[in-house]
């Protein structure tokens, strides 16, 4: 049975979440080392009602407390008052830029972490307001502003702190890296948006890793960095934007943790295998993610070239020959200009819907188009006459509608439910053109001859899909 151990936490989200399994006693952090080693203490105490602003109303309680550490840089002293077994920390926050603050009060500056860009003025009006008569100086800092020296510096302060409280022996340090990309909804890797390099952002973290590793010289714990990385937008923890890491870093981090717990004799060479082991699992993901869009590109490009060798056929001569939903809506992709394109859904949009089908459909224009269990969706688009109307459920089983006029003709489009009439209206001039299947249902309209083309639904709400053409 593994001892009953605890765990205080200097760091971001993810050194708290791979110790969940053990009880958790002090835990801080959302703060930069920068402003830690680098910023001057307050003349005076900054209490936590003090936050309790409308600035500061979007805050979260746990926040707001690890900013009244930050500024009066008492965070060494709050792990010190409630110990505990094992210490993990990290240094990913120290990713974050600061605002750097200065005024004759100061005998030098000081710095608080801006996690987001809208901090910046939050936190200039605190100190505006916290030192009124005062020639308040405010400038911004990223990280790459601190030289080598500079980082290595701050970084032997930090271990210099913390060693004070914990022992080596009882500090786990949780060498962690930035992922260049996250996986969306959809499952599709996503590059992040950032404004300066990935590799001056590793160098920054790499220099503090290694200060730290030499600072506990083999007696104390290290949780190696994996070789790859990826964020998810859909994770355990259920954060709805990528700053998650995906499932399997956390499964790594806590079969790490345990290792340490358990005072494995071998302990640094079993978290070297598991290292290498999660990295080729995560290695692995990347690369049937990168193989799978390759071969929809490659596919997809294909489709094209088969449409196009087909010549100036019709278009309905050219639809009414495809029978699987990808080349179908690649045609409507090639052919757009000349189409109106209505669709809705019936039931339910289809849980086992292929990824490259979805981005398919958001490809043509449907943005809003899900797959979530019962949220119902209708679409019209015309592109060539700028017509982009769509509407989709906000909760499950919401009906959805909308009308729209083209050419002197009236349009509907109706959604919805099982629950809710099980139906799927597309008609024109109340004519009704729909399959009025479960699933997708999608109606085309070729602009040059005013006419009603194609009708088709697709159902991929269980395993067997099914491609349908021609009312039922």
């Amino acid at each position: 049975m593994r001892p009953a151990v605890t765990f205080s936490v200097f760091g971001c989200c993810v050194s708290y979440d791979i110790v969940s399994n053990y009880e958790r006693k002090s835990v801080c952090g959302l703060c930069s080392w920068m402003s830690i080693a680098y910023g001057a203490q307050l003349n005076r105490i900054i209490e936590l009602d003090e936050l309790n602003l409308e600035s500061f109303e979007g805050f979260s309680h746990y926040r707001k407390r690890n900013i009244c550490h930050e500024l009066n840089k008492s965070f060494f002293e709050y792990l010190k008052a409630d110990k505990s077994d094992y210490l993990i920390f990290d240094a990913l926050d120290c990713r974050f830029s600061v605002l750097y603050f200065s005024n004759s009060d100061f005998s030098k500056g000081n710095y608080i972490t801006l996690r987001s860009e809208n901090e910046y003025e939050i936190f200039k009006r605190f100190i505006d307001e916290l030192y009124q008569d005062c020639d308040n100086q405010f400038k911004k800092v990223v990280p790459l502003d601190f030289d080598d020296n500079s980082i290595i510096l701050l970084a032997n302060q930090i271990c210099d702190e913390i060693f004070k409280i914990y022992p080596p022996e009882k500090c786990i340090y949780n060498e962690l890296f930035f992922a260049d990309e996250y996986m969306d909804d959809e499952g599709e890797i996503v590059r992040f948006n950032k404004k300066y390099s990935y590799d001056d952002e590793r160098r920054i973290i790499k220099l503090i890793n290694e200060t730290v590793e030499r600072r506990l010289n083999g007696s104390g714990h290290i949780i190696p960095s994996l070789e790859a990385c990826l964020g998810a937008k859909n994770n355990k923890y259920g954060t709805p934007y990528p700053l998650h890491y995906i499932d399997l870093v956390y499964e790594y981090g806590q079969k790490c943790i345990d290792l340490i717990v358990d005072k494995h004799s071998d302990e640094e060479l079993i978290l070297e295998m598991l290292a290498d082991e999660y990295s080729a699992k995560v290695n692995l993901l990347l690369t049937n993610s990168y193989m799978h869009k390759e071969i929809s590109r490659l596919s997809n490009e294909i489709n094209l070239m088969l449409l196009k060798a087909i010549g100036e056929k019709e278009i309905s001569d050219i639809l009414s020959h495809i029978v699987d939903i990808d080349s179908y809506l690649t045609a409507l992709i090639l052919y757009r200009t000349r189409l109106l394109v209505a669709c809705a859904i019936k039931d339910t949009p289809g849980m086992q819907m292929r990824t490259e089908t979805v981005n398919r459909i958001h490809e043509f224009g449907f943005r809003s188009f899900c797959t979530n269990h019962l949220i119902m969706y209708a679409g019209v688009i015309c592109a060539s006459d700028g017509i982009f109307k769509e509407i989709r459920g906000e909760k499950p089983n919401d009906p959805v509608a909308l009308e729209t006029i083209f050419h002197e003709r009236r349009i509907n489009v109706i959604s919805k439910s099982y629950q809710n009439g099980n139906s799927a209206v597309i008609s024109v001039d109340d004519e009704d053109y729909s399959v009025n299947h479960r699933g997708i249902n999608i109606v085309v309209y070729d602009c040059s001859n005013n006419s009603v083309i194609d009708s088709v639904a697709y159902d991929a709400h269980d395993n067997c899909d099914v491609f349908l053409r021609n009312k039922q």
